[in-house]
Formats: C-alpha cells, sequence, structure tokens
C-alpha cells in the first residue's frame, strides 16, 4: 500500500452545509470566505471523494489520510456535518479514503485532526487526548488560521510555519511526558522544526525529548533541501509522505522524493505509515 497522509475531502454534506452559510466561513461558487476576511479561489469539485481517489489513481497511489482542514475555521455547524459524513468515507472508497475526525475522537475514525494552535494549551485539549490515546488512535497537527492581516505567502509560508513550530516545541517539552503512547504526525514537517532542534537544546531542552518515540513528520509543502536537513536529524524513519492535495498536486510532492531513490520513497510511502497505523497494518497488509 502506497499511502499519502495528508489530503482534504469535501463531503457532499459538508460541501451543501457551507453553501448555505451566510456567515463566514461560506462558499459561493469558486469563492471560499474565511472569518477572518480572507478570501480565496478554490475548485470545489477538487475536494469531492472521487477527485480525490481519481488523483490517486493518477500517481499510483493506493490510500490517502483525508480530514477537514483546521485553516477554514469550521464551525459546528460545519464540523459536525463532516464528522458525520466522512466515518462512511472508508466503507465508500474500499478503504482509500481513511478519515480523521475534526476535534474529536470518534469510532471509525483514524484518530483526530487538530489546529497547532490548539497544543498552546494542553489543559484545553486534555480530554480529547485522554480520549484518543485510550482509543489508540492518532492525532494529527496541522495550522490553525492566520491573522487577519495575513495574506498570501506570508499567511502559509511564515504563520503557518510558525504555528507548526510552536506546537511541536510545546509537546515535546510537556505533551510527549503526559501522553507517551499517544501516536502524534505534525504536518509540513512541524514548520520545519527538525531544522532548530540544535537551537532549542543549546537554549535549554532536553536533547532527549526531541527524539522521543511516537511523532512523525508529513513532508508536505517542502522540497528536497528541506527534507536532506529532516534526514540528516531523525532519519528517515520519522517520516510520511504528505502531499497537501487538493492544494499542491501529489504529483509535484511525489518528486520532491526522487531524488533520494525508491528505497526511500518505499519508506515514506508503504513502511512508515503501515507502522504509525500499526492498528490496520494487518488489514491493509493483506
Amino acid at each position: 500500500m502506497r499511502i499519502d497522509f495528508h489530503q482534504h475531502v469535501w463531503t457532499e454534506e459538508f460541501r451543501a452545509a457551507l453553501e448555505r452559510r451566510s456567515r463566514p466561513p461560506y462558499l459561493r461558487g469558486r469563492h471560499l470566505v474565511l472569518p477572518q476576511g480572507g478570501e480565496f479561489e478554490v475548485d470545489p469539485l477538487a475536494y469531492t471523494p472521487e477527485h480525490r481517489l481519481s488523483e490517486l489513481d493518477r500517481a499510483g497511489l493506493d490510500a490517502a489520510i483525508v480530514s477537514l482542514p483546521p485553516t477554514m475555521e469550521p464551525t459546528p455547524e460545519l464540523a459536525d456535518p463532516w464528522n458525520e459524513s466522512a466515518q462512511q468515507l472508508a466503507a465508500q472508497s474500499g478503504g482509500r479514503l481513511l478519515p480523521l475526525a475534526y476535534r474529536e475522537a470518534r469510532t471509525g475514525f483514524l484518530g483526530a485532526i487538530v489546529a497547532a494552535t490548539d497544543l498552546l494549551d494542553l489543559d484545553v485539549v486534555t480530554p480529547l487526548l485522554d480520549r484518543l490515546q485510550a482509543q489508540r488512535q492518532l492525532l494529527f497537527v496541522h495550522p490553525g488560521r492566520a491573522s487577519p492581516s495575513s495574506s498570501g505567502w506570508w499567511a502559509s509560508g511564515v504563520e503557518y510555519t510558525a504555528q507548526m513550530q510552536s506546537a511541536y516545541a510545546t509537546w515535546v517539552a510537556s505533551g510527549v511526558a503526559r501522553w507517551p503512547e499517544l501516536r502524534v504526525v505534525f504536518a509540513l514537517l512541524a514548520g520545519g522544526a527538525p531544522f532548530q532542534i540544535e537551537r532549542l537544546v543549546r537554549r535549554g531542552l532536553d536533547p532527549r525529548a526531541p527524539f522521543a518515540p511516537n511523532m512523525w513528520f508529513d513532508t508536505s509543502s517542502y522540497g528536497a533541501r528541506a527534507l536532506e536537513l529532516t534526514l540528516q536529524t531523525f532519519g528517515a524513519s520519522r517520516l510520511v509522505f504528505g502531499s497537501d492535495a487538493p492544494v499542491d498536486p501529489v504529483d509535484e510532492a511525489l518528486r520532491t522524493l526522487r531524488p533520494f531513490g525508491d528505497a526511500l520513497e518505499v519508506e515514506l510511502l508503504v513502511s512508515n505509515p503501515l507502522t504509525l497505523l500499526n492498528s490496520e497494518r494487518r488489514r491493509w497488509a493483506a
């Protein structure tokens, strides 16, 4: 099984709820309007399960971990329809689209996705993390909303990465000790956190903390140089392939791996995801 660990899907029920809204976030045709004033042109069809499966086929991938992105700032009126309808994605897709619940620990899901900013106060998310650990589900950490004044490359290149670095630092400093059995995946290389470890340690972080077990990074939005630095820090065993499709094309993300050879591609697309998703390993391997 070749697995993409980071894709986003809009179910039919979620899209209908998004189009019905008169207050942000809402969708009008191809214009997605978010609460903090951001407006983006999107292709709603690219987010459909059918299109996600089609792109998996074109890229030669077997499955994707799919979710609702916290960057959309979905309200409960949007998150609830997504959680209710997404539970059926795995069955409807023949096990190829495997959903994460939005900020909830629900049965029928691999785990939950949260905004990076949610981890900045671990006491607030303690009930969720406790339940995920008890249910042996995983936690996927993704950027949350950007500030109202930011847009374009600044929001995604600066604010999102800063959020992810802060979430990662909070986790290695405090979270790992409190939830030692919880598997955590940080999107977009935790905002480049692996490159910062030397400085964190020089400023007082326990040098063992970043290498605690049960932490992984997805490769979304970064290139070969960033991947090489991460490999020098952690080796390949902490990395999983993530594309962030349909925001970024799957083929473009796969090209980042090509200079490193087939062995690394197999590890990031096959071996590591199956290790990480150990509760699903036997079924997928069959």
